[in-house]
């Protein structure tokens, strides 16, 4: 195995990531005939209401402690990082526990969308979202991808095998994904902290030490998260306030078709986050030319993936969606460049992190989050829904030309070495 490619050093692991999360993320579309066959759009609008709830509450149950854990690995020997681990497995039950009060008092307020049993549950999936995240960290930075697909796949089957069974007898709506999440979500938590125990990653035992310095790293981006999850968010539940939850569930399939993107994004970013941590320990011109040149192959495998999810997309929904979904077909489109933001943002994410300047993370994201908002709202007044993707995309995309301008300064990149070359 070369030193000096990253295509050599993780080819392999890179294709069973990419084999698990592509198989993982394809069933639920493979199966969204079917869903989309039994729920109304407004049916499939409220569980893609209740997701984006959920995905910006997760941040704040895990205080993004998980980056920390990444940055630490090599860094920390093992007694240290079970030390680590599980101070923040005790923080996360903690600020869970809080999300969950506070849930209970905004419903003795507020009565609207899942203002019954299903807001108590969030807090609770979010928790246990936190575990499975830190789990599928260890196993990354431990090298262990086949692991890693196996818990993927297993929680993906789980899920959409109880919701599709409920679905179907038409014992539930789209509370039967609810239900199916929640199942999964128990069951790998349990397996994870099995798995934790065993290899010695749970040690009990407090460190102020362990708590401070995975506080001072996630904390600053909390801001960072919660913008984020509002960009991620906020078109769904404007579109809810301004149109109705009928166009809801017809955006968020053409959206969630789009946002396929990522998934060569995630098996990407499984292994680019392990070995650009490394790398960036070194700061030799070969070696960060070497980081460069990757980066543009990462670049244009994401531009064909892009090219790929427009096309398929379109044939997708046309030939095997229920007819009252086919007005999605443009949000496609404009999800699809969002996620290509999106992968070039990830692409040089980690590069102030190692500098531990995560703050300007959170400068970044609620920036683009508050100029999202305001541009989301007027162009679902003038546009309706394909409004509120063009807003996603314009926000995904100021986001990354921000970071590359402020990363450039702090810690430039040879971008153009080729140039040099060539003179």
């Amino acid at each position: 195995m070369k030193k000096n490619s990253l295509l050599n050093h993780f080819t392999f692991h890179f294709g069973i990531y990419f084999t698990s999360t592509i198989i993982s993320k394809i069933i639920p579309f493979l199966l969204l005939p079917i869903i989309t066959k039994i729920l109304i759009p407004a049916e499939y609008g409220k569980w893609s209401v209740f997701s984006s709830i959920l995905a910006f509450t997760v941040p704040f149950a895990g205080l993004m402690m998980r980056y920390h854990i990444a940055r630490s690995y090599y860094k920390l020997s093992r007694e240290k990082i079970g030390e680590l681990l599980s101070n923040v497995i005790f923080i996360t039950l903690i600020s869970s526990i809080c999300i969950f009060l506070l849930s209970v008092i905004f419903s003795l307020f507020y009565k609207g969308f899942f203002m019954d049993y299903r807001i108590y549950l969030i807090p609770l999936l979010a928790f246990l979202t936190c575990i499975s995240e830190y789990f599928t960290t260890i196993l990354r930075y431990e090298k262990k991808p086949i692991l890693y697909a196996v818990f993927e796949l297993s929680g993906t089957l789980i899920l959409w095998i109880i919701a599709v069974a409920l679905i179907i007898s038409d014992i539930m709506k789209w509370e039967g994904m609810l239900a199916g999440s929640v199942l999964s979500a128990f069951l790998i938590t349990v397996f994870s902290l099995m798995y934790f125990k065993k290899n010695g990653f749970l040690i009990f035992k407090f460190s102020k030490e362990a708590v401070e310095s995975a506080l001072k790293i996630g904390i600053p981006l909390l801001p960072h998260a919660a913008a984020a999850s509002v960009i991620a968010m906020s078109d769904r539940l404007i579109l809810v306030k301004m149109t109705t939850t009928e166009i809801v569930g017809i955006y968020s399939v053409g959206y969630a078709l789009g946002m396929t993107v990522n998934i060569f994004i995630e098996a990407f970013n499984k292994n680019w986050g392990p070995w650009i941590y490394e790398k960036l320990t070194d700061t030799s011109e070969e070696t960060k030319i070497l980081i460069v040149k990757n980066t543009y192959i990462f670049i244009a495998v994401l531009t064909a993936a892009f090219i790929a999810v427009c096309a398929g997309g379109n044939l997708y929904i046309t030939f095997f969606i229920d007819i009252k979904y086919h007005a999605a077909v443009p949000i496609l489109y404009w999800a699809a460049l969002s996620a290509f933001f999106r992968g070039l943002y990830i692409a040089i994410f980690p590069y102030m992190t190692h500098l531990g300047i995560t703050y300007i993370y959170s400068v970044i994201t609620v920036t683009s989050g508050i100029i999202n908002i305001i541009l989301t709202v007027i162009l679902v007044r003038y546009f309706g829904m394909i409004g509120a993707a063009q807003a996603t995309a314009a926000a995904f995309f100021l986001m990354f030309f921000l970071l590359f301008i402020f990363s450039n300064s702090r810690f430039p990149m040879p971008w153009l070495f080729f140039l040099k070359r060539i003179k």
